[in-house]
């Protein structure tokens, strides 16, 4: 399981052959204020992934002030396996 901050409002990830991608919402004025936290989180997430095996992941990051919702119960799309999409 990928260790997400707590100062993060809410995340959507999207699995990818090579990573994941992320759509980031804030959780507030802070949140990731800048490249500097962007770029670390980025980095953090790559390590956790190659310890778990994945050989040079990619990550996507996308800071967003809206995260999709499911069309039909209207839930957030929180983890969005590869081929579901």
């Amino acid at each position: 399981m990928l260790k997400i901050p707590h100062d993060l409002a809410r995340v959507s990830r999207r699995q990818t052959p090579s990573g994941i991608d992320l759509d980031v919402l804030p959780a507030g004025p802070a949140g990731l204020a800048g490249p500097i936290a962007q770029d670390e989180l980025v980095r953090r997430l790559r390590e956790q992934l190659a310890r778990a095996g994945l050989g040079d992941p990619e990550i996507g990051l996308r800071v967003v002030s809206t995260l999709d919702r499911q069309p039909d119960s209207g839930k957030l799309s929180r983890f969005v396996p590869l081929g579901a999409r």
